[in-house]
């Protein structure tokens, strides 16, 4: 299994619209790839940096989950050029900080 996550750092004074990238951007992104292969999206809310009062590191850990790479590949290269646009340009509504992305292998 492959998850290719974006992780939407934290920084103090940065915002981050849950509802709205929770209930819009990710159904978006689901309904564009589900039909190439992704398998299922997971959202996690960042709430703490992983320690008593250590300031949180991520606003959102979103993961876009795929059986492997090449299906992964396969989903991107095939998606609909305007759908994965709209997709990227759908950022600030909901953020203004810069994403990073991350492509794990499930082991």
């Amino acid at each position: 299994m492959l998850k290719y996550y974006v992780l939407y750092p934290y920084k103090e004074g940065t915002h981050f619209d849950m509802d709205y990238y929770k209930n819009k951007h990710i159904a978006w992104a689901r309904e564009a790839l589900m039909p190439l292969g992704l398998v299922d999206t997971s959202i996690e809310r960042g709430v703490d940096g992983g320690g008593h009062d250590q300031p949180n590191k991520y606003h959102c850990m979103a993961a876009l989950i795929f059986n492997n790479r090449e299906e992964m590949r396969a989903a991107f290269k095939n998606a609909d050029p305007d759908v994965m646009k709209k997709l990227g340009d759908d950022v600030p509504n909901y953020t203004d900080v810069q994403p990073i992305m991350q492509i794990v292998e499930v082991v």
